[in-house]
């Protein structure tokens, strides 16, 4: 009986570590996730032509204005996040025929519209 004990004992051991691993995994791939949002806001927050708004997981963006003068801060950012340098001539290509297009860098993905009237509304987000 007491090898049975110990038996269930050491079982219930190995499942806890195993979880305990599991749960420290999931926590360390969420920490190694960007502040979207910091990162955004961080380089064209305070720029004029430029709305951003969001949490650590997304931020919006509207670009209007003066803001266009400032997209090389936002491309910046974006290349910051792992997205290829190219995607500034993806944006900057943009017509409002196009609709909304897509662009994945490294663990968030991006999403954006452009109307003459309205200026450039994007979304990027982690991807998940």
């Amino acid at each position: 009986e007491r090898d049975t004990i110990t038996a269930e004992r050491d079982t219930i051991t190995a499942e806890r570590d195993e979880l305990a691993a599991a749960a420290a995994a999931a926590q360390a791939e969420a920490d190694a996730l960007p502040d979207v949002f910091a990162t955004i806001n961080d380089a064209v927050g305070d720029l004029s032509g430029f709305d951003v708004t969001g949490d650590e997981t997304y931020a919006s963006i509207s670009v209007t204005g003066d803001g266009i003068f400032y997209m090389d801060s936002l491309v910046a950012a974006l290349v910051e996040l792992g997205f290829p340098a190219g995607i500034e001539a993806r944006i900057g290509n943009t017509r409002a025929l196009d609709g909304t297009l897509t662009a994945d860098g490294d663990k968030v993905r991006a999403s954006w519209s452009y109307h003459p009237d309205d200026g450039l509304s994007m979304v990027v987000e982690h991807d998940t």
